[in-house]
Order: structure tokens, then C-alpha cells, then sequence
């Protein structure tokens, strides 16, 4: 549609602001790679939609040339300043040629951007437009995006913050379950990890823990020296392990990293209390169950000569 409808979108009751882009499908090659995306024209001007990369940092677009999302330039092997060859659905595959200006390390897709009067004269169009963003007033979302719907030429409105609503839900239900298993899983394997190192060091010891006591040393003292042992193993490989586990936390990350989506690694204090807290349960619990055994330890069995 010609770029003037965001006039007759601005009039809606409730709109507060409207910014026009263009959307091109194409195919973008460089030698025999290839790949079927979308180029996205937006004002270079416009605030309802930037270009933000992963560290939450906002670029402004490039007057000429193309931005591509890191992914894509690196599958087809394009850099900064390198030209690619861009084939026009919308004009039955014809080639234009456009240089990378700029590299934008997104999240999710692959995709590219171009300032929306440069790609219109790429495309051979005047000022038009595929779709616009706009921001509305507060509390004035649904009868605005009911009037806006009803609009001719308008396929369709949708809600950014219903859309992020219902993919946060549905990314929470998942990371929620996932988390739980892998933590129930981590406790357990802790506790035994913890509990059969105690008890293999208890038999390793036990003629030495039963002499202590015949000398004189009380249960407790005699706990305090194997526990205090296993403590101090905990304590020094505890920040070996949150190490550990933040390499393969990256490991991960760049496993399942794809065209399509990237996750970043995040690992917050509370991770870290989190998983100091399971450890410090888990040598708890072994510990009270390795006082019972030394409680019922004897000392005529213990120090019998061994055949």
C-alpha cells in the first residue's frame, strides 16, 4: 500500500504513534550458498522497532546497504563490506546486487534489514509499505486493534505484548519442567555422590576412628574428624564444579545454537546460590546418616585382627 495509509492508521482512536516498513521475500546468494529470507525495510528514523542484539544494545539503520543477522552471514560466508546477490520474488527471481553494511547479532531468525526507502529503490517501487508498527495508548489496545482490524487492506493486528504473554508462557511451562527434573536429578546424585564417598572413607578408617575412641575421643570429636574431611573435600570442589558447570552451561548453548534460534548463557548470583544450596542439603543429609552409622560403630569388631 502506498506509505500515506499511516495517516488513516494514526487516526484510530487510541493511536499514538505509526511507523511504516516493507517486507520483501527474496533469495540472497553468495556463490552456490544460498537462502530464502526476508528483507525487512524500516525508517531509519523510527523507534517502535530497532535493531537489538543479544546484549540488548540498539543500532541504527545503515542509510545504504544490507544488515544481516550474524547466523546468515555466517552460512553464507559474508562479512562486513562483502557483496551479495539478492534475487527478487516480487520481480520473478531478477538479480540485484547490495553490499553488507552491517552485521546484527540476533536471537532468533535470519533475516535482513535495509533502510525502507533503499529498498524500495532496490525493489523498483515508490514509497510503499507492507505492514506498520504501531504504539497505542495505554488501556486502549483492544478497541483500537478491533478498529484497526476492521480497516480495508489490513490482513490482520496483532498484540506485541499478547505475543510475548503467550511466549513466555508456554517458554516458562517448559524451562520450568526441564529445570525440575534436571534439579531432582542433580540432588539425588549429589546425596549419593556424598553419602558412598563418607561411607567408603569410613571403611577405609574404621580401625583408625575405633583406636580414637578406645583412647578416649567421644563419638562426636570422632565425627568431627571424618565429616570435617568430607567437608573440606566439598568445600574446595564446589567452586571447581560451579566452573564446570558454567563451561558446559557455554557447551550446551553452542550445541543446540542454529540458524533459527541462539540461546544466551545467563547465569545469575542465584544460579550459583542454588547450586552451593543443593550441595550443602546433600551434605547434610549424609552427614546425619554417616553420626548414625560412627553411633553404632564397635569398637571390639573394628579393631579384631583381620585374617
Amino acid at each position: 500500500r502506498p506509505a500515506r495509509v499511516r495517516h488513516e492508521l494514526a487516526a484510530v482512536r487510541g493511536v499514538r504513534a505509526v511507523e511504516g516498513f516493507r517486507a520483501v521475500a527474496v533469495r540472497i546468494r553468495n556463490g552456490h550458498r544460498w537462502r530464502q529470507i526476508a528483507i525487512t525495510g524500516l525508517d531509519s528514523r523510527g523507534q517502535l522497532r530497532r535493531l537489538v542484539d543479544v546484549e540488548g544494545r540498539s543500532y541504527a539503520i545503515p542509510p545504504a546497504g544490507l544488515v544481516l543477522t550474524t547466523s546468515l552471514a555466517r552460512t553464507l560466508r559474508l562479512a562486513r563490506g562483502d557483496t551479495a546477490v539478492i534475487e527478487l520474488f516480487e520481480r520473478g527471481g531478477e538479480p540485484r546486487r547490495v553490499v553488507v553494511a552491517a552485521l546484527l547479532d540476533e536471537l532468533l531468525g535470519t533475516a535482513g534489514y535495509m533502510e525502507i526507502g533503499e529498498l524500495n529503490r532496490l525493489v523498483g517501487e515508490g514509497a510503499v509499505v507492507s505492514g506498520a508498527f504501531v504504539a497505542l495508548e495505554p488501556g486502549a489496545e483492544s478497541g483500537a486493534l478491533a478498529a484497526l482490524g476492521r480497516i480495508p487492506g489490513v490482513a490482520s493486528a496483532a498484540s506485541r505484548r499478547s505475543m510475548l504473554e503467550s511466549f513466555e508462557e508456554t517458554i516458562s511451562a517448559n524451562i520450568t519442567l526441564t529445570t525440575t527434573i534436571v534439579s531432582i536429578l542433580a540432588c539425588v546424585i549429589a546425596i549419593g555422590v556424598l553419602y558412598n564417598g563418607a561411607r567408603i572413607a569410613l571403611s577405609e578408617r574404621g580401625r583408625e576412628l575405633a583406636s580414637l575412641r578406645v583412647l578416649g575421643f567421644t563419638r562426636r570429636e570422632v565425627a568431627a574428624l571424618l565429616l570435617g574431611e568430607q567437608g573440606a573435600v566439598n568445600a574446595l570442589g564446589t567452586p571447581l564444579g560451579l566452573l564446570l558447570g558454567l563451561g558446559l552451561a557455554w557447551v550446551i548453548a553452542a550445541a543446540f545454537a542454529s540458524e533459527l534460534y541462539r540461546f544466551p548463557v545467563i547465569v545469575t548470583a542465584r544460579t550459583y546460590l542454588a547450586a552451593v544450596g543443593v550441595i550443602a542439603g546433600a551434605s547434610l543429609i549424609a552427614a546425619i546418616a554417616m553420626r548414625r552409622r560412627l553411633q553404632s560403630l564397635s569398637m571390639v569388631e573394628v579393631l579384631k585382627a583381620r585374617e
